[in-house]
Order: structure tokens, then C-alpha cells, then sequence
């Protein structure tokens, strides 16, 4: 329960005009250490305001630390591993949970497909990365001299959001970045971040459906990498669909970033986040400018940790910060109950239409802790990423790492080490292996009330024999209800 729960205000009702807006805000690579709620340090006064008055997760978690299978689960609702893009592959196998988490058309079923038929208008701004209609390798030679670069981005471009539009089912995608900077289509001279555009294409959506109920997916890139601090230095009419004509002013202007930083005594180090704060700060003036505020519901939450342990199971890559807004209807305060990405969804649908069919989803609704006070009606979650699986209670959690068949025979207790968790004989790509002193050990067990930054593995001790069964069991029921096995786990 969160401090001060009370009963508060009653559900919206079905009238179609009081249906709530509602924006989820998914912010690329985020981690506690660049919110200023968290962090004296940096300068967030928008997006401080908004948790600081809504109510923050203690224990918010990814349910695939990684970007394309972290937005795979927010957008549908369901565990990475039900991705149409495994469809074909062994169910006895583990199953490799990477960039790879696809939605596809007339397969995967997502947010916006739940809620055109409830009267929502449906945008989508920012970050994809669930696919894409072009091979990578054809988007990484762009040469930068060519005379037709703008006419070649404007093509890529438009089939990026054709593609969106086509496998997501939203009625508006624009201002669209449909993978990460590199493979854009973008050359190296023009990976640079362009948060203005992504907000004007927000602005724009708002805009355009202020009479009616929207949902808005605003998906930034900051603070991802390359450097976005560099980008707010680079040339502003910069965008994956070529170089526009002049630059966007629709938010506070780069070139006050840093003198405003300097006068607050905060640290520049962090001025990429003051460049997002004003973004989402144009969406909240758009809102109040038309009265849409205090009836639009904000969803605000990273999509995977980036200072240590990405693309692992750890709590510094799935442990996330995220809070909700709703001002009048949500009491602000603090959940310590255990939520996930995979919530998103049954939530969202619980708000607008209490009679839609959620038993397919992953998720559970917060809807009646959100406006009631009530605990969420769970004590453990599952996470999955690459070849481990974890699932973790507020106090304990359990890592497996399994390897299917034709990677393990190759394995031995001499070579084991050898091997990432990717199941590739290299190192780990984000050096994780010098954080957490099991890495390599295929089981784990961790206190997390004594050992948050897991440290000593539990595993295998006498004392703990009951907690390690118990977590044992977690893992064969959460493995059950997923289409693959991970080794002995599962159907």
C-alpha cells in the first residue's frame, strides 16, 4: 500500500466524453541517478512536479531489460518471449530475448489496436525499435556527399512509418525514430537527438484530437546514447527524415540549457535531462492550453536501466524509476507494491472501458490502486532477457541462466566462463561480469533486503534451502505460462 492510502474520488465513467486521455511517457536508457526527485544534482523541474504530486513506484520494474523487448511488453501487454518474431522456433528451448522482440502485423496485438474501438484516437512520437522494413546493414553505408540524401531520408523515413503504422495499428505516427540513432539511415555526421521534433510531433497529435479521447505514446531517445549533450549543440534541423527547412520552436531554447543549469548550481553533466524536462513541459502547456490537463492520465517510467547490468536480469537494469499523474483523481504518495511494463496495458483498458477482455495479457490493472488505495494483487514478478530468466519477490530473487542444447554441449565447467549470457564465447557486451561476482553462475539467489546490489550468491546453501525451493517454484510456474522452455523450467 502507498503512505496515506485513502479512499479517493470513483472510477470515470462510461460517458464517452469524461474517458480519461491518457500519455505514457517512455523514456529511453533512464536510470534514478538523472531525475532531479532523485538526484539534487540535476535539474528536472517539470517531470519533479509531476511524480512529486502523483504517485511513485518503489518497485517498478521492466519485465525485459532492454529496449525492443522492454517496449515489446508495454505496448502489448504480454511477455517479450510471445513476440510473433519466434513464432517456428523450438517451445523446448529457451528462447533468445534480444533486439529482436518484434511486433508484427495481424500477429501482435498492441495498445492502440485495444483502444480505436473505444473511441481513441491513437498517436505515436519518438523510439520504435520493433521492427522495421529494411535490413540494418542497408541503413549503416548512408553516404553523407550524396546529392539526393534528403530525397534517399525522406524515403527510409516514410518506410519506417508506414511500417509502424501498419504493425502497431496507431492512427498517427510521426516525428518517428524507428531504431536507434545508428541505423536510422542516418549518417554519422547526422546521429544526432532532435527532442524539439519529437515534441512537435506530439504537440501536433494533442492538437489535432483535443476533442475527443487520445492516447499518446511518447517515446524520447534521450538519454541514450550517442551523447545527448552533444546534441543539443549540433544543428537543430537534424531529423531521420532529412534536413528540414528551418529549426523547431516549440520548447525552451537549447541555447538557455546551460546558463540555466549554471544559475541553479545544478550539474551540467546533466543537461540532457533539463533538454527533455522542457519537452515534456510543451506537452503539459499543450494540455493546459486546451483544458485537457486535469482529465489526461500520466504514465511515466524508463524502458531499462543504463549505468550497469543492461541486458541482464540484475535490479540495476530492470529496477526503474516510473510514477503516474492524474491530478484530482490519483493521491500523491509512494507504491512499494511489486509493478511491471507488462501493467501498462490491463491498466489503461480498465480506465476506459471496465469490460475489456484482458485474460490474454501478462499484466494486472492498477486501476483500483491508483484511485482506491488498493494493494496490487501480487507478490512476485518474471523477467527475461537474452538467456536468463529471473523472477524476484520483494526480498529474494531467483537468476537462472539456461543455453539451448546446441550451445551447452559445447560448454564445460572448465570453459564456462568463456560464455556471456548471450551464449557467445566473447565477453559481456556491457562488461556486467566485473559488477556481479556470479555472472557466470547458471543459478542465483540473492537477498535483495540485504543484498540490493547482489553481491553474494545464496544458491546451493543449506540455510536457504526453503526460500531456494520456493523460488524454484516460481520460476516453473512463470516459465509454464510462457510459450518456451529454459532448460528444466517450463511445460
Amino acid at each position: 500500500m502507498y503512505v496515506g492510502a485513502a479512499a479517493l474520488l470513483s472510477s470515470c465513467v462510461n460517458n464517452k466524453q469524461e474517458k480519461p486521455n491518457i500519455i505514457i511517457m517512455y523514456i529511453d536508457d533512464l536510470d534514478f541517478s538523472e531525475l532531479g526527485y532523485y538526484n539534487s544534482e540535476v535539474m528536472t523541474p517539470c517531470i519533479d512536479s509531476l511524480a512529486r504530486n502523483g504517485l511513485i513506484f518503489n518497485n517498478y520494474y521492466a519485465s525485459s531489460p532492454l529496449s525492443s523487448p522492454s517496449r515489446y511488453s508495454a505496448l502489448t501487454g504480454k511477455y517479450a518471449s510471445f513476440s510473433s518474431s519466434f513464432n517456428g522456433q523450438p517451445s523446448d528451448e529457451p528462447v533468445y530475448i534480444r533486439w529482436n522482440a518484434d511486433i508484427r502485423e495481424n500477429q501482435d496485438k498492441t495498445i492502440a489496436q485495444y483502444l480505436k474501438p473505444l473511441g481513441y484516437k491513437t498517436g505515436f512520437v519518438g523510439k520504435w525499435h520493433n521492427g522495421q522494413p529494411i535490413e540494418e546493414d542497408d541503413l549503416l553505408d548512408t553516404d553523407p556527399t550524396r546529392p539526393d540524401l534528403n530525397e534517399y531520408l525522406a524515403d527510409v523515413y516514410k518506410q519506417h512509418v508506414d511500417y509502424v503504422q501498419k504493425s502497431s495499428g496507431f492512427d498517427y505516427v510521426a516525428s518517428l525514430y524507428g531504431n536507434n540513432l545508428h541505423v536510422t539511415g542516418l549518417p554519422v555526421i547526422m546521429q544526432y537527438h532532435n527532442m524539439e521534433w519529437i515534441t512537435e510531433g506530439a504537440v501536433k497529435f494533442i492538437e489535432d484530437n483535443k476533442k475527443q479521447p487520445f492516447f499518446l505514446w511518447f517515446a524520447t531517445t534521450v538519454p541514450h546514447l550517442p551523447d545527448p549533450n552533444l546534441s543539443i549543440n549540433a544543428d537543430p534541423k537534424i531529423t531521420p527524415s532529412g534536413i528540414l527547412d528551418k529549426a523547431i520552436d516549440i520548447q525552451a531554447a537549447r541555447n538557455i540549457i546551460l546558463p540555466r543549469i549554471q544559475e541553479s548550481g545544478k550539474n551540467p553533466k546533466y543537461s540532457a535531462m533539463l533538454w527533455l524536462d522542457d519537452a515534456i513541459q510543451a506537452v503539459i502547456n499543450k494540455l493546459k492550453e486546451h483544458n485537457l490537463f486535469e482529465n489526461t492520465i500520466i504514465i511515466f517510467a524508463s524502458d531499462n536501466g543504463d549505468d550497469k547490468g543492461k541486458m541482464t536480469c540484475y535490479e540495476a537494469a530492470g529496477k526503474l524509476p516510473a510514477f503516474v499523474y492524474w491530478k484530482g483523481k490519483i493521491k500523491p504518495g509512494y507504491l512499494d507494491d511489486l509493478v511491471s511494463n507488462i501493467d501498462f496495458l490491463p491498466t489503461v483498458l480498465d480506465f476506459c472501458d471496465a469490460n475489456s477482455n484482458t485474460e490474454d495479457l501478462c499484466g494486472l490493472s492498477w486501476k483500483n490502486t491508483l484511485l482506491n488505495g488498493e494493494s496490487v494483487p501480487r507478490s512476485s514478478l518474471y523477467i527475461e532477457v537474452v538467456y536468463q530468466r529471473a523472477v524476484l519477490t520483494k526480498d529474494w530473487k531467483y537468476i537462472i541462466t539456461r543455453f539451448p542444447s546446441y550451445i551447452q554441449k559445447d560448454i564445460s565447467s572448465k570453459n564456462r566462463k568463456e560464455y556471456s549470457i548471450e551464449g557467445e564465447r566473447a565477453p559481456d557486451r556491457y562488461g556486467n561480469e566485473n559488477d556481479y561476482p556470479a555472472y557466470f553462475d547458471d543459478n542465483q539467489l540473492y537477498n535483495l533486503k540485504n543484498d540490493p546490489n547482489e553481491q553474494i550468491n545464496l544458491y546451493g546453501q543449506k540455510k536457504y534451502f526453503i526460500e531456494q525451493q520456493n523460488m524454484r517454484d516460481l520460476m516453473q510456474n512463470y516459465c509454464s505460462k510462457t510459450p518456451f522452455k529454459s532448460g528444466e523450467f517450463g511445460k
